[in-house]
């Protein structure tokens, strides 16, 4: 039940509540009786005393921007935006000790970050939510390199 609400009138009880069915199916229902705990719910002979236009299941299709925002809410972690001072620094490191290509070992740290952490986020129990995990972890690895090369490209501007 969600956001139950009860009525008390002419010795009788009425609870109203949203319910979510099925297939994700939102719908409003009503419980009543003379009893509190005894109330009935509405069965299909209820129906037509109702309304007069007829009830029908209402299932509504989500939009791609949709689904993309909830992955984005479930994948995309802010916390992750940590590691950019940390690459800064490890970066200044690499650069001192002249250590390789530092554009590219930054990039690959970033990558192992945030694929890291998209394996503890992942159900593996179908290919649609790992190839989705990949995917965002490729897009904060990309964030976290871009973040760190700018405050590289900041700090040598500034010098």
């Amino acid at each position: 039940m969600y956001r139950p609400t009860l009525l008390f009138e002419n010795n009788q009880y009425y609870c109203i509540y949203g319910a979510i069915g099925e297939n994700n199916e939102n719908y409003i229902s009503m419980s009543t009786g003379k009893y509190i705990n005894n109330l009935t719910g509405i069965s299909d002979k209820d129906i037509s005393k109702m309304t007069d236009t007829p009830m029908e299941k209402r299932k509504e299709k989500i939009s791609f921007m949709e689904k993309i925002s909830e992955i984005k809410k479930i994948f995309f972690r802010f916390e992750l935006l940590v590691f950019i001072p940390i690459l800064f620094i490890l970066s200044i490191a690499l650069k001192r000790l002249r250590k390789g290509n530092i554009n590219g070992i930054i990039s690959v740290i970033s990558l192992l970050i945030c694929e890291f952490y998209m394996f503890l986020k992942i159900d593996f129990t179908s290919i649609g939510p790992i190839v989705i995990g990949l995917i965002m972890g490729a897009i904060q690895a990309f964030v976290l390199t871009s973040g760190t090369m700018y405050l590289l490209f900041i700090s040598k501007k500034y010098k």
